[in-house]
């Protein structure tokens, strides 16, 4: 996966001020595989600050350097993800005819959050509009918020809005052009790197901040002048596209699997999974809507038993809150945005049921059962890599030990 292939593959690295030693083992990599994107971010940056600088480094050059492209993308490091099945749900999204808002699509695993601009801390979330704007209902309220406050300065929060979450953050590229103008996340950063810390409500010092509901949020403060085109690949609880948990469970039919615990022989596990039989690659329509009915989901729409778990749009409009309508989500610029859900093609071939995977197969014991032979698999790689000479030449031109 690399130049001239569908999907091209870079690890955003933080380079800025990088070590020599460092510096050298880059280049080789570079030489060897194509796969280095520098950021202008110093290469030592706290986790506090370094998620969202490097996101919004990775936004201007994505926007500059595939501006050809129809979209980029945004993948956490503890996420599998089967190529094949993301480029036929691209391939889907872009031939989408009837939206007329598809050049800035924003597309990912969505659910609802506030943001705290002031302190760049998140609040109030929903896996509904409903339930993140009765959960937010406090923290709307400037008075209540300052008081609920430890100290001077946290301000009002602002939303709900929709984000995708980090694992798998799909933009079209004149979307990610147009944040990457925004003058939103120009004063964002400026703040961000003027203070030397943040101190969250609770006021305690903030450790992390989290990029992907950072990004959300910047879309909703600054949207830009053209509807914006919102593609969910699961909602709620619905796992058919999306693994998401603690354990190691999978659909048949799922493209990406986050496995938070990034044990290297659970993603072996995972490979071998989606590369054999037991994956089932499904095709799915784009059922979209616009205006605000399409973003609203009530929980007594929502099938327990079913997947997709999600209300269908034009259902859902039933129960459409007031408060939806006066949202920045759906109105002024964004009136006419456009939220899509995924549905099975009617005309699909149907996966092979097995008994195990009725609510997602668990792969843990797969893991159990085989990790003497994933650990031998894995030394034979690295033995691989050693005869194939990479290590030796970053040990060689870089004057570092390997073993």
């Amino acid at each position: 996966m690399g130049r001239g292939r569908p999907v091209r593959v870079l690890f955003v690295v933080r380079a800025q001020g990088i070590p020599s030693s460092f510096e050298c083992q880059l280049a080789v990599e570079q030489r060897q595989n194509d796969d280095i994107a520098r950021a202008a971010v110093p290469w030592n940056e706290s986790r506090l600050r370094g998620p969202v600088l490097s996101l919004a480094a990775w936004l201007e050059f994505a926007a500059k350097e595939f501006h050809a492209t129809p979209f980029v993308a945004k993948m956490d490091d503890d996420a599998y993800l089967h190529v094949a099945d993301l480029l036929v749900l691209l391939r889907t999204a872009q031939a989408k005819g009837p939206s007329p808002h598809a050049d800035l699509t924003y597309m990912g695993s969505m659910s609802w959050f506030h943001w705290h601009p002031a302190i760049f801390e998140r609040s109030g979330f929903g896996y509904t509009f409903d339930e993140a704007w009765r959960m937010g209902r406090s923290c709307r309220n400037v008075t209540v918020a300052e008081r609920r406050c430890r100290h001077a300065g946290c301000g009002a929060c602002v939303g709900p809005f929709p984000f995708a979450a980090g694992f798998l953050v799909i933009l079209s590229t004149p979307l990610a052009a147009a944040l990457a103008r925004s003058p939103g996340l120009q004063s964002d950063l400026t703040a961000l790197r003027a203070a030397p810390q943040l101190v969250s409500r609770q006021g305690r010092k903030q450790g992390k901040l989290m990029e992907d509901i950072w990004l959300g949020s910047l879309l909703y403060r600054f949207p830009p002048p053209q509807p914006v085109r919102y593609v969910a690949l699961s909602e709620v609880y619905d796992p058919s596209l999306i693994s998401d948990n603690w354990g190691l469970r999978a659909r048949q039919t799922a493209l990406l699997a986050h496995i938070r615990g990034k044990q290297l022989e659970r993603f072996l596990v995972m490979h071998d999974f989606m590369t054999g039989e037991d994956h089932c690659s499904l095709p799915h329509l784009l059922e979209c809507e616009q205006g605000c009915g399409a973003f609203d989901v009530a929980h007594t729409e929502i099938h327990l038993f079913r997947s997709p778990r999600v209300a269908l749009p034009r259902l859902a409009k039933r129960w459409l809150s007031p408060d939806i309508e006066r949202s920045p989500v759906c109105s002024a610029t964004q009136r006419n945005a456009t939220f899509c859900r995924l549905r099975p093609s009617p005309n699909q071939t149907r996966c092979r049921k097995r008994p195990q995977i009725i609510l997602g197969v668990n792969l843990l014991s797969r893991v159990q059962n085989a990790k003497a032979v994933l650990l031998k698999r894995l030394a034979q790689r690295k033995e691989r890599v050693l005869q194939a000479g990479t290590a030796r030449l970053v040990a060689s031109a870089c004057q570092t030990p390997y073993n």
